[in-house]
This record gives structure tokens, sequence and C-alpha cells, in this order.
């Protein structure tokens, strides 16, 4: 095998890992997103809610999607600082 084509065959596996890196960093960005609009629906509800316990369940609601959005976007930190392999 050629030099060429073996230079050809290693840039190509490593744009594979930067590519698979760039597709998970866009599907977090996607997830995010729709944690963003269920959060704010779910804080819409409790701005309407009356009762106590549909307060309660509403606030539980909202602080696990405020948790994953967290994770999430330190998550997506993490992959953006870091050189694809």
């Amino acid at each position: 095998m050629k030099m060429r084509k073996i230079l050809q065959k290693v840039q190509d596996f490593l744009d594979a890992d930067s590519r698979s890196q760039q597709q998970q960093m866009d599907s977090i960005s996607e997830v995010l997103e729709k944690l963003k609009g269920k959060e704010k629906k779910l804080q819409d509800e409790l701005a309407q809610a009356l009762e106590a316990e549909e307060k309660n369940t509403l606030e539980r609601k909202i602080a696990v999607c405020h948790a994953q959005r967290k994770k999430g976007l330190a998550i997506l930190k993490q992959l953006r600082t870091l050189p694809p392999e």
C-alpha cells in the first residue's frame, strides 16, 4: 500500500472521530432545547396551579428538568473544550 493511501486512511479515521463528536454535540443540543421548552411549560403550569399537591408535583418535575439541563450543559461544555480524538 502506498504512503498516500495509508495517510488517507488515517485521515479518514481521524475525521470520523470528529464527526461522531459533532453529531453527539448536536444531539445533546437538541435534547437541551426540548428540556428548556418542557421546563418553561411546567413553570407556566405551576403559575396556574391552585392545589398545593399539584404545585409540589410540578416543582419536583421542574427541579428534575433543571438538573438534567445542567448536566447536559456540563457535558456539552466538556465536549466543546476537548479536541477530537
